[in-house]
């Protein structure tokens, strides 16, 4: 009888967890999707710019390289720091929502496990039993 004041625990939890999910997977996918168009370029740039800081008498010919590049590089920094914006409080939100799931979870698998035990035919019978209240 343990497992059902757990499980009304649980589930409202679970219900906070999931919407926050939805809104921080889209998220990450435009991060990463960023962070694939950011990464290459930051490949170009930082060897340039390694070149470009210790040849101070190839500085022209260096600035002419780097500069079209910079042009790259500004805009999509532009776009990078607003989605790192919106994705900072939101990985915020989600890890403290993880950080209350986690000990929740942690109560609730050792309750399950007994009562995965008590029907070794499957877990399809432990529903049954959960539905009708018998475990």
């Amino acid at each position: 009888m343990q497992f059902l004041p757990l499980l009304c625990h649980f589930v409202p939890l679970l219900c906070q967890f999931v919407p926050l999910l939805c809104h921080f997977v889209p998220l990450l996918c435009q991060f990463v999707s960023l962070l694939c168009h950011f990464v290459p370029l930051l490949r170009h740039f930082v060897p340039l710019l390694c070149q470009f800081v210790p040849l101070p008498r190839q500085f022209v010919p260096l600035l002419r390289q780097f500069t079209p590049l910079l042009c790259q590089f500004v805009p999509l920094l532009r776009k990078f720091v607003p989605l790192l914006c919106q994705f900072v409080p939101l990985l915020r939100k989600f890890v403290a929502l993880l950080c209350q799931f986690v000990p929740l979870l942690r109560q609730f698998v050792p309750l399950l496990v007994p009562l995965l035990q008590l029907y070794p035919q499957g877990s399809a019978n432990c529903i049954l039993a959960v539905d009708k209240g018998t475990f």
